[in-house]
């Protein structure tokens, strides 16, 4: 299990933003992942992604801040529901010249 904690910085508590990436582990070789990850709750609507890479002469681990898929969904039906106002106004305008 990785148990992910967050610690108070000289100008108060650390506060993730989106695609910030640490390193947790680098190594010559790897055998396996983490069964499970947690984490006290993230700011923002962002959650930790867990990233296996392999750099050729080290395999590292690494932590990710993204967005929760909620959010990635709000987001990208609220940009669908936009367009689609956009461009019935087109049409509208359109029909009626």
């Amino acid at each position: 299990t990785l148990n992910i904690s967050l610690y108070s910085t000289p100008n108060g508590p650390y506060t993730p933003q989106y695609g910030d990436t640490f390193d947790i582990l680098v190594a010559a070789a790897l055998g396996g992942t983490f069964s499970s990850v947690t984490s006290a709750p993230l700011a923002n609507g962002l959650a930790w992604t867990v990233g296996y890479i392999n750099s050729g002469s080290n395999e590292i681990v690494a932590l990710t801040a993204v967005p929760l898929p909620s959010t990635f969904w709000l987001f990208g039906s609220g940009l669908i529901g936009l367009l689609g106002i956009s461009t019935r106004r087109e049409v509208v305008r359109r029909i009626s010249v």
